[in-house]
């Protein structure tokens, strides 16, 4: 059964600057262990979803690009 995404992902898709940083103040861990059904982390999600500023915003904060989804993807792809 799949589960909601956690907020951090559906506000990098969505570009929300301002939310996902009041997430990432509250807690930084987000960056490496928040992810959707796929394994896609915040980073992967803003870089698929063309969100440049947080792709910055996430990469300044501590995000991986190394870091993999599920199909063995980075941002990078």
């Amino acid at each position: 059964m799949l589960r909601p995404p956690p907020e951090i992902i559906v506000a990098s898709k969505r570009g929300e600057v301002s939310r996902i940083q009041e997430l990432i103040k509250s807690d930084t861990a987000l960056l490496m262990e928040a992810q959707g059904d796929l394994n896609q982390w915040p980073l992967l999600e803003a870089a698929q979803a063309g969100q440049v500023e947080v792709v910055r915003l996430l990469l300044d904060a501590g995000a991986s690009i190394n870091q993999r989804d599920g199909f063995r993807r980075t941002a990078l792809h």
